[in-house]
């Protein structure tokens, strides 16, 4: 079973969570411009998750995901 999830966030975010990791404004925005650009990944996907809130929002989401699995493709659960 494949399965493509693109996780979402918005940029400013993104770059906030890259400068707690250490890169530069500049570092991180250099990584993100070497990514496949976003529609892209869009275009790919089979499920997008949006990160653009609280960690238990993000949890509920991933677990809505997680279901699309059929149960016997689940390895670890």
């Amino acid at each position: 079973f494949d399965l493509v999830v693109v996780v979402r966030a918005p940029v400013e975010a993104r770059l906030e969570r890259l400068a707690r990791g250490g890169l530069s404004r500049e570092e991180a925005l250099a990584r993100m411009n070497a990514q496949l650009p976003g529609e892209d990944l869009l275009r790919a996907a089979d499920a997008v998750v949006e990160n653009d809130g609280t960690l238990a929002a993000l949890e509920t989401r991933a677990a809505a995901v997680w279901d699309l699995v059929p149960a016997d493709e689940r390895n670890g659960e």
